[in-house]
C-alpha cells in the first residue's frame, strides 16, 4: 500500500516537472503578460488634484537588465 502511494506521488511529481518544461514558453509568456497588465493599469495622473504636475518618463524599467 505504501509503495503504491509513493509510486503514485513520484509519478505525479514527474508528470508535473515534464509538463512545466514542455510548457515553459507558454508559462513565461502568461506570467509576463500578467505582470505587465498589473503594472500598467490606468494612469496615476488621473487621481491627482487640479493644478500643474510634472511627469518624468523613462525613469525606470519594468524589467531588470541582466547585466
Amino acid at each position: 500500500m505504501l509503495r503504491t502511494v509513493l509510486l503514485g506521488a513520484a509519478a505525479v511529481v514527474a508528470v508535473g516537472f515534464v509538463g512545466s518544461q514542455v510548457f515553459k514558453p507558454q508559462i513565461s509568456a502568461a506570467l509576463f503578460k500578467a505582470g505587465v497588465e498589473q503594472r500598467f493599469v490606468g494612469s496615476m495622473l488621473d487621481d491627482l488634484p487640479d493644478g500643474l504636475h510634472v511627469a518624468v518618463c523613462g525613469s525606470a524599467s519594468p524589467m531588470p537588465a541582466p547585466g
